[in-house]
């Protein structure tokens, strides 16, 4: 399962969107602040977007590395 948690204004999180959408690859995406607060706090980011896989945290180029393979 493929997890994206970013905000309104985040470019880098509608690349990401994009990129998934073009492939058709499925995912659920959040803006919700709090929840976003606790993610980076649990991955250890203040980064956005943060992108979970199965509980595995990508940074923002190493999902575009993923989304391309």
């Amino acid at each position: 399962m493929i997890e994206i948690y970013g905000g309104a204004k985040c470019s880098k999180c509608n690349i990401i969107k994009s990129k998934l959408d073009d492939k058709k690859i499925k995912y659920t995406y959040s803006e919700d602040k709090d929840k976003v607060v606790e993610m980076g706090i649990e991955y250890g980011t203040r980064s956005l977007p943060i992108c979970i896989i199965d509980d595995e945290y990508y940074s923002f180029p190493e999902m575009v590395k993923w989304i391309n393979r």
